[in-house]
């Protein structure tokens, strides 16, 4: 099985380890470069964005979204709106509609 996982913190980059050891494959992408490039190898590909690792999974797409953690995590340091794109654009890439921006008032 192959899957996608964004968010390499303490929580995802421990399920990539297993999963990767258990025999599965893994596309990875996280903001910090750094946790990428440590997990590259042994059956996890690093991804440079979400798009990039949107395109490196073969279909049918398998991207588990811990939203309570990707919000706790982005939003407690200030990135709320990361979190927001980062959710939107897979809703896109698995058959959902593009979001509309919130008029100004």
């Amino acid at each position: 099985m192959q899957l996608g996982m964004i968010g390499l913190g303490r929580m995802g980059a421990s399920l990539v380890r297993r999963l990767a050891r258990d025999g599965h494959r893994c596309v990875v992408y996280d903001v910090n470069a750094a946790a990428v490039k440590k997990l590259a190898g042994r059956g996890v590909r690093g991804a440079v964005s979400i798009d990039a690792l949107i395109a490196k999974l073969t279909r049918p797409r398998a991207v588990p979204v811990l939203s309570a953690a990707l919000y706790e995590r982005f939003s407690s340091r200030g990135g709320a709106d990361f979190a927001n794109r980062v959710l939107s654009a897979v809703r896109k890439q698995f058959g959902g509609h593009d979001e509309r921006k919130k008029a100004r008032r």
